[in-house]
């Protein structure tokens, strides 16, 4: 597998070298695999690409840069590189609420807003900040629960992170 997104790697840039976007979206992919298997440092060049090429060509404030900021957040917060994963995680946010608060009920803004709220309130548990980290998790929970109407698996999810935000409570 590491070997078939190796070779897949070395032939982004030549083979879109005239689309930045599907560029970037081919880099996003392949990283987001890379870390879905651990291979953290491998994804971290292809998640920068991908980020950079979209705030570059299309803003700050488009649908496709807040995920890549999203995604970069993750990897940034798993690595321990907090301050840039606040910053990455913290530019994705209002990004998200905007689109999750102009969805069409498809879901999918929530989810990822979703997504960014849990990144943030584990980024606050990484740095001990545990009764902000609940906030993040329990507006997660809200998000799922009342606009998502999500499965009962993603809703267990929030209640593990607002469990485990209680937990370091005391």
């Amino acid at each position: 597998m590491l070997q078939a997104l190796a070779e897949a790697e070395a032939d982004i840039e030549e083979s879109f070298r005239d689309e930045p976007l599907i560029r970037a979206s081919v880099q996003n992919t392949l990283g987001l695999t890379y870390q879905r298997l651990g291979e953290f440092e491998k994804a971290r060049p292809l998640l920068r690409g991908a980020l950079e090429t979209r705030r570059d060509l299309l803003g700050e404030w488009h649908e496709d840069t807040a995920e890549s900021q999203l995604r970069w957040g993750w990897l940034l917060r798993v690595l321990n590189e907090h301050q840039e994963a606040e910053e990455a995680l913290f530019a994705a946010e209002p990004v998200l609420r905007e689109l999750a608060a102009a969805d069409d009920e498809s879901g999918e803004a929530q989810g990822r807003l979703a997504a960014a709220l849990d990144q943030i309130g584990w980024l606050r548990m990484d740095l001990s900040q545990f009764e902000e980290s609940q906030s993040f998790f329990q507006e997660a929970l809200e998000v799922r629960s009342i606009i998502f109407k999500a499965p009962a698996e993603e809703l267990a999810a929030s209640h593990q992170s607002i469990g485990a935000a209680w937990a370091n409570l005391g």
